[in-house]
């Protein structure tokens, strides 16, 4: 008993890497998987989201089972309305229900993050031509949490001037602050923007 159990766990771990191999990491999404150890042929049956194969694919599909040590073993891939009973339709509409909202949190998470960053290349261009004493800068969107109910974001200059020496002294060069404030609130449309020397 101990041995079949143990030959069992090894057929389905070398059925997971065959799909990880083949399928997932070729961006193929399972949406149905059901595997019979104890059938003879033992038997790997799957659906996909979007992905049809050809009956030539599919013949390369099933050799290469034996890459990965799973002979007396038939693919099936389930692909047809005529190949689908109720029972699995229904698996499959529940797993694209899933996917569907784990993609739709997926993009909510990256809308929330895009309002922290700003990439684009032209704004550093920009700096470097209208405030040329200005060293470098980081810049973004913070979250204020000084209210006491809510919290809000701030955009956020932190820059760090030139400096030169003259004279055998280090002097920092001026960098009009107003200014630069005044200018990020118009081009980013936040009056509430805050500028400051990075410490």
């Amino acid at each position: 008993m101990a041995y079949n159990l143990l030959k069992e766990k090894e057929f389905h771990q070398n059925v997971a890497h065959y799909i990880t191999a083949e399928f997932e990491n070729n961006d193929y999404t399972v949406i149905y998987k059901k595997i019979r150890y104890n059938a003879s042929p033992k038997t790997i049956e799957l659906a996909f989201l979007n992905k049809k194969f050809t009956d030539e694919e599919i013949k390369t599909l099933q050799s290469n089972l034996k890459n990965f040590k799973l002979p007396n073993t038939e693919l099936i891939i389930r692909q047809k309305e005529s190949d689908i009973d109720q029972k699995m339709l229904s698996e499959i509409n529940k797993n694209k229900a899933s996917l569907s909202n784990k993609d739709l949190k997926i993009n909510q998470l990256k809308e929330e993050l895009a309002q922290y960053k700003y990439t684009d290349p032209t704004f550093a261009k920009e700096i470097e031509v209208l405030f040329p004493n200005i060293e470098s800068f980081c810049f973004g969107k913070l979250t204020d949490f000084s209210g006491k109910d809510n919290t809000s974001l701030t955009t956020v200059m932190l820059y760090t001037p030139k400096k030169e020496t003259i004279k055998g002294k280090v002097v920092t060069k001026e960098v009009d602050r107003q200014k630069l404030q005044q200018w990020l609130a118009e081009k980013f449309g936040d009056k509430e923007v805050i500028c400051r020397l990075a410490d």
